[in-house]
């Protein structure tokens, strides 16, 4: 596509020379400069990079996206006593707590890392925690092999977190994956969460084979308290604008 921005950046519409707004000349520079830095990288020294980082010779810069650590990759479900369709409408208006239960999630696991690990970094600190989820969307399970077992009328959900960073960290603990809610009955549906936690990473992280076991028990700590505080979150609300009695949440 067009090295340009189709939309003023600060105005309304598209760009017009007619109504110039004060950042016209320097993102026209900008866009400049990333056209020349293109234009001057032969697609030969790209390839000669890729083979080299594939065989594990080159040195990533050190603004990379790789990191000491790996990510840990996650997978987890519960059971929700509420039908598919009612529980995707609940997670269109959960961005506003999802911050919170996200940081208590964090707690939770944090008080696992100070038994096993007193000295380490801590897995939780306080602060804001930075969400974005998405809206929910209808899955196909035939065509989506990561929803496959989600079962007939399944949701996907974007979630994107990112903790703030704790002190002597180089880089906070961040989540990138997606919700998936899958029918189970008329009554309930199965609400998973899969995709990579990143740890905080600290000037010296290590990948030996203990500190990885912790991490890898931290991050699946934090997936499972998250889903079962956004499952009972959904069942509350609902038992609550029903009249009469409400009715005990099943425990899962």
């Amino acid at each position: 596509g067009p090295l340009r921005a189709e939309r003023c950046a600060l105005g309304e519409g598209p760009c017009r020379w007619d109504a110039v707004c004060p950042l016209h000349e320097t993102w026209g520079t900008a866009t400049a400069a990333l056209r020349d830095a293109l234009a001057a990288t032969p697609l030969a020294d790209l390839v000669t990079r890729d083979r080299a980082l594939e065989a594990g010779q080159y040195a990533p810069p050190a603004d990379s996206h790789r990191h000491a650590r790996p990510s840990v990759g996650v997978a987890d479900h519960v059971l929700v006593e509420l039908p598919a369709d009612e529980l995707a409408h609940r997670l269109r208006r959960a961005e506003g707590t999802m911050a919170t239960r996200v940081a208590d999630a964090y707690v939770e696991a944090d008080e696992i890392r100070r038994r096993l690990d007193p000295a380490g970094l801590p897995w939780a600190v306080p602060g804001t925690v930075a969400v974005s989820l998405g809206d929910p969307e209808a899955t196909d399970p035939a065509a989506d092999g990561a929803a496959s077992d989600a079962g007939d009328g399944a949701h996907s959900v974007s979630l994107c977190w990112e903790l703030p960073q704790p002190a002597g960290t180089t880089l906070p603990s961040r989540f990138e994956g997606r919700l998936v809610i899958g029918s189970v009955d008329p009554d309930r549906c199965s609400l998973a969460l899969e995709g990579s936690v990143r740890p905080p990473l600290g000037p010296l992280a290590t990948d030996d084979g203990a500190d990885r076991s912790l991490q890898e028990r931290l991050a699946h700590v934090t997936v499972r308290s998250l889903l079962r505080q956004v499952a009972r979150d959904a069942e509350d609300a609902v038992l609550r604008s029903r009249p009469g009695p409400a009715r005990s949440s099943a425990r899962r």
